[in-house]
């Protein structure tokens, strides 16, 4: 998807409050980085960052050999309504 059409990207959105993060001691391996289907995912000194394409598909984490990279709801946003707001858009379910 790299090299996919863009218009298919954008139409995936991360779902609000969804936060991801590196945590511990990373090998710099890159391998989080290659395993991001939009290149969202850049490694750093301090580990891999995030841009603000990055759709929250968790593909990175699952490429981590170190476990390192978390992902996590943020208590401070409704997350299930805003999901059942998208849901609801697209679907009969009330």
């Amino acid at each position: 998807m790299r090299g996919g059409p863009r218009a298919y990207s954008d139409r995936i959105t991360r779902l609000p409050g969804l936060v991801m993060s590196s945590v511990g001691d990373c090998a710099l391996c890159e391998k989080c980085s290659r395993a991001c289907f939009l290149g969202a995912v850049r490694v750093e000194a301090g580990g891999p960052v995030f841009s603000d394409s990055c759709k929250g598909c968790g593909r990175c984490a699952d490429a981590c050999p170190r476990r390192n990279i978390r992902i996590r709801l943020d208590p401070d946003v409704d997350t299930e309504a805003a999901l059942m707001r998208r849901i609801g858009a697209r679907t009969d379910i009330e």
